[in-house]
């Protein structure tokens, strides 16, 4: 048997032991589901505070066991129709014990922008209008022991991206939210394809985001609530020898050959109080043209720092280390998240690059409103290293973020306005972008480039002031606008090329669903 397949044979059996003896698990909710809003609302209230703030995605039954703690009466208007919210998107069929449970999700979109792109902030020459429609069909299972599902999602946008490649063949369709689960009370294994984000919903990640594709990983969890560890294993897309991504790698006109590569994470969550979470963070992204599988990498004890470039060294390798907080006071809650990128243990004379995001939000600012500052800056060289198959990027989006180098800052209100519609949402945004020249997906400078540590060149400015609105009428149903004014200064990096223009992404989502329990006492 090989070590690959031992690695997982090993994992799967302390899995299993340890999901048989702590009960039930269940289905995660993707970090797409807008339930992650209201979640979000509440546990700045201090309530669902069970949950970890900034590691995503929770299982059904987390979120369940958290709502068990809260109580209708004691919450106010906008609490009781977040809680509505909540209930609704989770399944109805709560398995008895030796009950399993089969269902189908059914989930048809329709998103639309004048951008190209699904990022409204950034401009693109030449944007025209584009609509993208989407569904994704799920058939799920779980039981007592494990959840699992297959799933195929078809997205025009896949074979429009103008960031990535293109990602798909027949009928525009790829397997996501596809996995196989063991949950337990003091150890979680997965394996499937299925995003991540490690960061607050709806605002930036400096080590691990839902921005790229999904991606084919092994993951574990091993602690609780007040100190865990999750780590994560996971397959990216191969690169040409001659440093091309390409898609399909190796088999190419050229057929120059491939060097695969894979990322791993990890991280380390202490919380001493309910209101207050230190994370430790790092990750490698390393290649070779016979990398594979690694007890290396896949070990959270092992140093990026020392451990990476020590002997045996059979692979190329671009480590991260990082580290953020989230804490949450009566008046306001504070984020942050900072990594190092290339750190220099060769004496290469590389530059230490960096990356960092943090936000602080008032809860109840006045009835029904709430207030938002945040901001976020990533060094030119960050995200990319010296060797191409080093980049952190999977199909040519970032596992991140999608850009570098550049600075950014925004100012959002969010307005529940109830009283209008239930399941209003009003959110008033000005945010402001610096963008340099640099990008993760360019060859990575020389000590004679002259390279600023960040915004090289000739600097970008966008200022967008934009109205946010997401209304939700029922549990299966949901309807989001982004529609604002960008004005742009040396746009394109064009010294005194100034334009003005309208920008807007609309979104229309519904979530049909059936669930059906049944006795399955042999299992």
């Amino acid at each position: 048997m090989s070590s690959d397949r031992k690695i997982i044979l090993c994992l799967i059996c302390f899995g299993w032991i340890s999901s048989v003896s702590s009960g039930q698990s269940s289905h995660p909710l993707p970090v797409e589901n807008g339930i992650y809003v209201a979640i979000q609302r509440l546990q700045n209230r201090g309530y669902l505070l069970e949950l970890n703030p900034t590691a995503l995605p929770y299982t059904e039954d987390e979120v369940r066991a958290a709502l068990a703690s809260l109580s209708a009466p004691d919450l106010d208007k906008a609490e009781r129709v977040w809680l509505r919210q909540i209930e609704g998107r989770l399944s109805r069929v709560v398995p008895a014990r030796h009950e399993s449970i089969v269902g189908v999700r059914l989930l048809p979109g329709i998103r639309a922008t004048n951008n190209g792109r699904l990022d409204a902030l950034r401009y693109r020459s030449g944007a025209d209008n584009h609509v993208f429609q989407n569904i994704l069909l799920q058939f799920r299972f779980a039981s007592n022991r494990i959840a699992s599902a297959l799933a195929v999602r078809h997205d025009l946008y896949y074979d429009r991206d103008p960031d990535g490649l293109d990602t798909v063949l027949r009928w525009m369709s790829r397997t996501e939210d596809s996995y196989l689960r063991f949950e337990g009370k003091i150890f979680g294994l997965v394996i499937g394809r299925f995003s991540r984000h490690w960061g607050l919903y709806g605002q930036p990640s400096t080590m691990l985001s839902s921005n790229p594709r999904s991606y084919d990983q092994l993951g574990f969890r091993i602690g609780g609530s007040r100190l865990s560890i999750r780590s994560i294993l996971g397959e990216l897309d191969s690169i040409t020898t001659d440093g091309r991504f390409t898609g399909v790698a190796g088999d190419d006109s050229v057929k120059v050959g491939s060097e695969r590569r894979y990322v791993a994470y990890h991280r380390l969550d202490w919380r001493p109080t309910r209101n207050f979470v230190v994370t430790f963070m790092q990750s490698t992204l390393y290649s070779g043209a016979n990398s594979g599988l690694s007890l290396k990498y896949l070990n959270p004890f092992h140093s990026v720092i020392f451990a990476l470039d020590s002997l045996p060294k059979n692979d190329e390798n671009n480590g991260i280390v990082g580290m953020g907080l989230w804490y949450r006071s009566s008046k306001a809650v504070f984020h942050f998240q900072g990594i190092l990128d290339d750190v220099d243990v060769l004496n290469l004379s590389e530059p230490i690059s960096f990356a960092i995001t943090g936000s602080v939000t008032f809860p109840r600012v006045a009835s029904l409103l709430d207030l938002t500052f945040g901001g976020e800056a990533i060094a030119s060289r960050t995200y990319n290293t010296i060797q191409p198959e080093g980049r952190y990027i999977y199909l040519l989006r970032g596992l991140a973020a999608q850009f570098s180098d550049y600075i950014a800052i925004n100012a959002q209100v969010d307005y529940h306005a109830f009283s209008w519609a239930p399941g209003l949402l009003l959110s008033p945004r000005i945010d402001v972008l610096w963008q340099g020249e640099r990008d993760i997906r360019q060859a990575y400078p020389t000590n004679d480039d002259d390279i600023k540590t960040i915004l090289t060149g000739t600097i970008e400015r966008t200022i967008r002031a934009a109205l946010r609105m997401r209304y939700e009428p029922t549990e299966w149903m949901f309807i989001s606008v982004d529609a604002g004014i960008n004005n742009l200064t040396n746009a394109f990096n064009v010294a005194g090329k100034s334009l003005m223009k309208i920008i807007g992404v609309v979104e229309v989502g519904l979530t049909l669903s059936i669930d059906r329990a049944f006795n399955m006492e042999f299992l």
